[in-house]
C-alpha cells in the first residue's frame, strides 16, 4: 500500500501542478508579473523532477508487485492496459524533458515562442496524465496476472 500511495499522490502532485502551471506561463507575458512567475515556474521545476522521479520508480515497483516480473503479456488485458499506461507516462516524461531542458532555454532568445510551446506541451502532459488515470480506473475490472 505504501508504493501505491507513493505513485498516486506524487502523480496526482505532477499532473494537478500542470494547470497551475499554465498559468504562471500566462502571468509571465506580463512584465510586472514576470520576475515572480519564472521563479515560480524553476520551482515547479525542480519539484516536477521529483514527482516524475517517484512515478516512474513506484510504476516500475508496483509493476514487479502486482505483476510479478517487469516482462508484460500483452495477451492479457490488465497487461495490455499496463503497457498502454506505461507508453503514456514516458511519453508524458519525455514531454515534460523536452520543455524543461529544450523549450525553456529558448526563452532567451524567443521568449513568445518558447512560452507557447510551454503551453502546448504543458496541455498535452495533462490530457495524456488524464489518460493514464482513466486506464488505472479501468484496472479493478481486470484480473492482473490473467
Amino acid at each position: 500500500m505504501t508504493v501505491d500511495a507513493i505513485h498516486v499522490l506524487s502523480a496526482t502532485a505532477w499532473v494537478g501542478a500542470l494547470p497551475p502551471f499554465l498559468l504562471l506561463v500566462a502571468m509571465s507575458r506580463i512584465p510586472e508579473l514576470r520576475r515572480e512567475a519564472v521563479v515560480s515556474m524553476q520551482r515547479f521545476s525542480t519539484l516536477g523532477h521529483a514527482a516524475v522521479a517517484l512515478v516512474l520508480l513506484s510504476g516500475a515497483t508496483n509493476t514487479w508487485l502486482i505483476v510479478g516480473r517487469l516482462s508484460l503479456h500483452p495477451n492479457s488485458p490488465y497487461q495490455w492496459k499496463l503497457l498502454v499506461k506505461i507508453a503514456v507516462a514516458l511519453a508524458m516524461t519525455c514531454l515534460a524533458i523536452a520543455n524543461r531542458y529544450l523549450i525553456v532555454p529558448l526563452n532567451q532568445n524567443h521568449p513568445e515562442t518558447s512560452r507557447n510551446v510551454l503551453m502546448v506541451g504543458a496541455a498535452l502532459e495533462i490530457a495524456l496524465g488524464l489518460l493514464a488515470f482513466a486506464l488505472v480506473a479501468s484496472f479493478a475490472l481486470e484480473d492482473p496476472t490473467a
